[in-house]
């Protein structure tokens, strides 16, 4: 019982939800040629990449090797989308300040 009294004190689910949406936003305010889509519930998102618009020809595996040299683990699945799930505000409000790296991509 402790876990769900640790869920419901700290507004976990709330907080989820609001940091998901300002993470999601905020991918969506770059208008980056190479995000086609972003998506996502809570804390769990993805980003469909358009690796064609790639100024340098890199792929979506190449996208997450830089930004896991930026301190973000992504991962690309089949469709070209990685998947980024944040436990702290801090660790989100990095990614958000790191985002203008998909410009040199």
């Amino acid at each position: 019982m402790t876990a769900l009294d640790v869920l419901i004190e700290e507004r976990l689910c709330e907080r989820a939800h609001v940091l998901g949406e300002y993470f999601r936003s905020a991918l969506r305010a770059l208008n980056s040629p190479l995000v086609l889509e972003v998506r996502g519930r809570g804390l769990l998102n993805a980003m469909v990449v358009n690796e064609k618009k790639s100024k340098k020809g890199r792929s979506a595996w190449q996208l997450c090797l830089l930004l896991k040299n930026r301190g973000v683990l992504a991962k690309p699945t089949q469709v070209n989308m990685w998947v980024v799930l944040f436990f702290l505000e801090m660790f989100l409000l990095m990614f958000v300040s790191i985002l203008p790296v998909l410009y040199r991509f």
